[in-house]
């Protein structure tokens, strides 16, 4: 696993357990960096925790356990197929997710945006008030199911990557009930029951 920013390059080592960061010494390294507003990634507890406004984050094929990621700015890139178990995104940046992901239990996206640029196949997706799906035009994303609640205040925002060409949510049982969102060129399908309240239909929808 590596991170990589404009100058530095830390390198991990991780499987089912999370990520592995020699500590010590580190740890007063990784505090002056943050202090510095570096990007640094740590594990705590078997969660791999990243704190940045730009980083390329590679998985190469491996399986992890938990992810936190605070985005401050700018946008952080997840790439190489990998799974996790739990995804929790905050900071009003944008998260990537740029090759295929598996996520076996919740991805929660609780700030800014996260764009979907290939087929993910996860547990839960949780879209907090105020935040942005874009998914790419014509991929799959198979959900368990999606919770997306937003207020009058805060929308949430679901759109397709090209305007015109429908990103498809697949969700194969259950009820998927959504509110104050707006929502353009999605389409559901699966054996689940869409429903939605208080929301803004941009056009090229269909299924919900």
């Amino acid at each position: 696993l590596t991170l990589l920013f404009p100058t530095i390059i830390v390198g991990f080592i991780g499987q089912e357990s999370g990520a592995t960061l020699m500590m010590g010494v580190v740890e007063y390294a990784l505090l002056f960096l943050s202090y510095l507003g570096i990007s640094f990634i740590a594990t705590f507890f078997n969660t791999c925790v990243v704190y940045t406004t730009k980083v390329r984050f590679e998985g190469g094929d491996a399986t992890f356990y938990d992810l936190e990621v605070s985005v401050s700015g700018g946008e952080a890139d997840l790439r190489d197929p990998s799974s996790f178990r739990r995804i929790s995104k905050s900071g009003i940046g944008r998260l990537a997710i740029e090759d295929e992901l598996t996520v076996q239990d919740t991805l929660s996206i609780q700030q800014g945006t996260l764009a979907l640029a290939a087929a993910t196949t996860i547990g839960t997706l949780e879209l907090a008030p105020g935040v942005s799906l874009e998914a790419q035009s014509g991929t799959t994303q198979t959900l368990g199911t999606l919770i997306a609640e937003g207020t009058c205040g805060q929308t949430i925002g679901i759109e397709s990557s090209q305007p015109g060409q429908p990103a498809i949510l697949s969700v194969a049982s259950g009820v998927v009930a959504l509110s104050h969102c707006v929502i353009a060129d999605i389409s559901a399908v699966g054996d689940a029951t869409f429903t939605i309240s208080e929301a803004l239909d941009i056009g090229g929808n269909s299924g919900w």
